[in-house]
């Protein structure tokens, strides 16, 4: 039996799972990365597969893995983060948790009505046009300009969970998206009903508030309890900039109105605290308050502000200079009608730079142009904010944004590439990487192994295996014998070598350059280099036995006669 002793030990690994609008797989809600899809595979075997089961390990024995950094970053910058509200095994009852799931959160369409400013196109529909303006504007924002609609798809997503074991079942959360604009919502919940179990759960519901629909008002009325989280992120002019859609108050209220009829229903906010409304909080905490005599109790108090923006960063309340975010701090302290302990914590951080200052108010520029807004009408306490600090930082930085100028060298190309590809833009990842090698040629392999090395890893995520394949095998070639040794004895690689540059300098890009499988490939390829063909065909013959879909494995099968 796993035993919790380290403070920061989380349950989500063992109880949870979260499906993502793009039907990915991961743990909790903040976790990075995907484990599987259901779109290709199915929920258990993901459950069940070796990277749940590191993940599993990792925090058994004390050791954070790479796709929980930002949770444990939002927790040390604010005081809160998702597992210490929902995944804390001190909250979980009856150690459940060590028996099976007893949370599960449905995300699975990003179909929604508002495009809220610090969201993006991977949770909002309504999001990809923006995006792609703010791209030809070359506007920093910090989100992926690949944009899709995802799709509700109700069968599958019943047939998913109809193999599952959810007798231990506490908690259904559902978010977006919009989830009362998602159809997976309802069918999930018949489901649930039909099974016998909705009676006995919790549904937990993140919601804008701005629809009312009947078949849900029946549906969840036969559940144990329901608890609607409503996104609420300023009042007035404030609220309809920051979410920029059908999000008055007014319709919000109307919300409340109708669900409240609900006997086992409660309500409580979902404050986004961020450079925008960081100066107006105690009004959002008025207007809450002011319905408490309506609602009885049915509204959660005290009203507590531990979500914090940490991602865009250009949205974060320490975007702020020094003199502003000190007289934030000496109201909050005053103020006794809410919780504002957590806001407190994150105003005292660090200035985040002018860089990242300056790039704030380039991105609420170009929105307010795209938007037809103007920020100072509805916050105008950011009057003295709203200029560029202009540092040679911040110019370089610049510089890095325009492919037009040159790309600098290996170290902040590499940096660059990195930001753009945990952002989601691998074009233009690649896009900079192709422009560096073109203005490097004829230099050693020394001077740009790395980029060459990231590039070929963002091939693989963008399943371009084959391209993949072969810059892999270029990078193997210049040196073999140091490559099979790494491969085998990873755990004696100096830094800065191949392999330990994958587990190092590129940790938390990709999972599958962490895999028994991707090893046994880097082998291979060794052996193919070294003219040890049985070997190199033994090898990748062994990573198809432990991971059958690996596709770099398939496409090294194919090519192994024509590689030499």
């Amino acid at each position: 039996m796993i035993q919790p002793s380290k403070k920061t030990f989380c349950t989500a690994p063992f109880t949870s799972f979260v499906i993502d609008p793009d039907k990915g797989v991961r743990p909790c809600c903040t976790f990075a990365g995907h484990q599987g899809n259901i779109g290709q595979d199915q929920l258990t075997d993901i459950l069940s597969g070796d990277q749940w089961q590191s993940i599993q390990r990792q925090v058994s024995e004390g050791k954070m893995p790479d796709g929980c950094a930002n949770c444990y970053s939002r927790e040390k910058a604010t005081g809160w983060s998702v597992r210490t509200s929902s995944f804390d095994p001190r909250l979980t009852r009856k150690d459940n948790w060590q028996k099976g799931l007893t949370q599960i959160e449905i995300n699975s369409s990003n179909v929604c009505n508002l495009a809220c400013t610090h969201c993006s196109s991977t949770f909002s529909s309504r999001w990809g046009d923006i995006t792609a303006k703010l791209d030809e504007e070359n506007i920093p924002h910090y989100r992926n300009s690949e944009h899709s609609v995802y799709k509700p798809d109700p069968d599958n997503m019943v047939r998913q969970l109809a193999a599952l074991d959810l007798s231990y079942l506490k908690i259904a959360r559902f978010k977006g998206g919009e989830p009362l604009l998602n159809p997976d919502f309802p069918a999930v919940l018949r489901h649930l009903s039909d099974r016998g179990i909705l009676n006995k759960i919790k549904v937990m519901v993140v919601t804008n508030g701005s629809i009312v629909k009947e078949e849900i008002l029946a549906l969840v009325r036969q559940a144990g309890a329901v608890h609607f989280i409503i996104s609420v992120d300023g009042t007035g002019k404030l609220q309809e900039y920051i979410r920029h859609g059908p999000s008055e108050l007014l319709r919000i209220e109307r919300f409340l109105e109708n669900f409240s009829t609900l006997e086992h229903v409660t309500f409580s906010l979902s404050v986004s605290v961020m450079v925008y409304n960081v100066f107006t909080l105690d009004r959002i905490t008025n207007w809450w308050y002011g319905l408490r005599t309506r609602y009885h109790e049915k509204l959660r108090y005290p009203l507590s502000f531990g979500l914090h923006v940490v991602d865009p960063p250009i949205l974060s309340v320490n975007v702020l200079q020094d003199s502003t975010r000190k007289k934030l701090v000496k109201k909050y302290r005053r103020l006794r009608d809410a919780d504002y302990t957590h806001v407190i914590q994150a105003l005292k951080q660090p200035f985040a730079g002018a860089a990242v200052h300056d790039e704030f108010v380039a991105y609420t520029r170009g929105m307010d142009k795209i938007r037809g807004t103007a920020i100072l009408d509805v916050v105008p306490e950011l009057e003295t904010e709203m200029v560029l600090l202009k540092t040679e930082q911040q110019e370089r930085k610049w510089r890095l944004f325009d492919f037009r100028h040159k790309t600098g060298t290996a170290a902040e190309t590499l940096g660059r590439g990195i930001a753009l590809s945990r952002t989601g833009r691998y074009k233009r990842a690649l896009k900079l990487y192709d422009r560096f090698l073109i203005e490097n040629q004829g230099k050693g392999l020394a001077a740009k192994w790395e980029v060459e090395l990231h590039r070929a890893v963002i091939l693989g995520m963008t399943n371009e295996w084959r391209k993949s394949l072969y810059e892999f095998y270029r990078l193997v070639q210049a040196d073999p014998k140091m490559t099979l040794s790494a491969a085998q004895r990873p755990e004696a690689l100096p830094p800065g070598k191949f392999l330990g540059a994958i587990s190092r300098r590129l940790a938390g890009e990709t999972g599958f350059v962490e895999t028994p499988s991707f090893r046994l490939v880097i082998e291979g390829l060794a052996y193919q280099a070294l003219g040890i063909k049985h070997e190199a065909v033994a090898r990748v013959a062994e990573a198809l036995q432990l991971d059958p879909k690996f596709d770099l494995a398939k496409i090294a099968r194919e090519e192994m006669n024509l590689v030499a």
